[in-house]
């Protein structure tokens, strides 16, 4: 089975509950295991509001999610006309090991989506910041 859709998303959280009506109607239909769809939900989640809260200037900004299901894999890009920011290389390296009162704030979510993901690339190219990823099922 394979599945595609696209979105186009305004910067505001509340946009994170019409991507997950539409991955809630994929997931149904192809019966993801609910760890698959927890993770899925996850990253996108987590880049959703990088861009929301550091990508967006004054609140602006455009972005599009396409979606991909194949029987593999899943495959996700996100891309924005908001500030340019590799979260693979820009964002802070995060304390793991420290005293949690401690910690610095940041970089737990782009270590996150590593760790939930099976490949990840980021790419600035006209403009527009672009973040694809993809989960094997």
């Amino acid at each position: 089975m394979t599945a595609e859709f696209s979105l186009d998303l305004s910067p505001d959280a509340g946009e994170i509950e019409r991507i997950n009506a539409k991955l809630d109607e994929v997931g149904e239909a192809e019966s993801w295991a609910p760890a698959f769809d927890y993770n899925i939900r996850l990253v996108v989640e987590e880049l959703l509001m990088n861009i929301i809260m550091h990508g967006a200037e004054n609140g602006e900004c455009e972005i599009r999610l396409s979606f991909k299901s194949t029987s593999e894999d899943v495959t996700i890009t996100i891309a924005d006309n908001g500030l340019p920011f590799d979260p693979l290389t820009d964002a802070s390296t995060p304390d793991l090991d420290g005293d949690i009162a401690e910690r610095e704030i940041g970089g737990l979510g782009v270590h996150l989506i590593r760790n939930f993901v099976d490949d990840i690339g980021y790419r600035y190219e006209s403009g527009k910041n672009s973040i694809t990823f993809s989960k094997r099922k």
